[in-house]
C-alpha cells in the first residue's frame, strides 16, 4: 500500500470495519501508528461497523468518536462514515445525550461553529434525506438551499427547499456540506474549481 500510495495519492480508500475484536481504543491506535508508520495519512478513510452493531451502545459509540478525532489529529484529511454508522452512531448519541450537552460535550466542540447558521447541501438523494431528518447539526441549523449539478430546471424543490446549479455557491459566504460519503471528494473538487474558499466546507465529525 505504501508503494503504491507514493504513485496515487488521494486516491486510495482505506475501510476499517469495527468489530468486537478492534473496537477499542488501544486497537484503534495500533492501527493508526501503522498508518503514520507506512506514510498512508494521506489517504481516504471510511469508517465502518460489523453488522452486529446494529444496537451500538455508548461505549462503541465514543470508540467510533475517538477513531474519527484520532485519525484527524494524525492530519487525515478525508474521513467518512457510511451510512449505517453514521445512523447508528446518531440513534445511539441521541438517546444518551441531552440538548445541554450539544453546547458543552466536547464531541460537537468542532461542529458547533456550525450551529444556528444557513448551510448549502450539495445533495439531493436519500443521505441528504436521511442525514437532515436525523442529525444533530440539522437540528441546529438550517438548510439554505441545496446544490446538485443534475438539475434539469430552475425551479426544482427538495425537502420543500430550492436547488440551484454549483454556480450559485459563488454568490454567498454560506457554509457547504456535502451530504455524500461515497463521492465527497469528488464534489469537494468540483467546489474548489468553482473558486470556493476551502474553509467553507464542512469537513468535521458531522453527527
Amino acid at each position: 500500500m505504501q508503494k503504491y500510495n507514493r504513485n496515487k495519492s488521494n486516491y486510495i480508500i482505506i475501510k476499517y470495519i469495527l468489530t468486537e475484536e478492534n473496537y477499542n481504543n488501544k486497537e484503534i491506535d495500533a492501527f493508526i501508528n501503522l498508518l503514520i508508520r507506512f506514510n498512508l495519512v494521506n489517504c481516504n478513510f471510511e469508517i465502518s461497523t460489523d453488522y452486529k452493531f446494529e444496537n451500538l451502545n455508548i461505549e462503541k459509540a465514543f470508540s467510533i468518536v475517538y477513531f474519527y478525532n484520532t485519525l484527524r489529529k494524525a492530519g487525515a484529511e478525508f474521513i467518512y462514515f457510511d451510512d449505517h454508522v453514521r445512523k447508528r452512531l446518531y440513534r445511539t448519541l441521541k438517546n444518551n445525550i441531552d440538548k445541554i450537552d450539544l453546547e458543552k460535550n466536547n464531541l460537537f466542540e468542532n461542529l458547533r461553529e456550525f450551529f444556528d447558521q444557513d448551510i448549502i447541501v450539495w445533495g439531493t438523494g436519500a443521505y441528504a434525506n436521511e442525514i437532515i431528518k436525523n442529525s444533530f447539526l440539522f437540528k441546529k441549523s438550517k438548510v439554505a438551499f441545496f446544490v446538485d449539478s443534475k438539475i434539469s430546471k430552475s425551479d426544482d424543490l427538495f425537502l420543500n427547499c430550492h436547488v440551484l446549479k454549483p454556480e450559485k455557491l459563488l454568490g454567498t459566504n454560506k457554509p457547504i456540506f456535502i451530504a455524500s460519503s461515497t463521492y465527497w471528494q469528488t464534489i469537494y473538487k468540483k467546489i474548489l474549481k468553482l473558486g470556493v474558499n476551502k474553509n467553507r466546507v464542512i469537513n468535521t465529525l458531522v453527527i
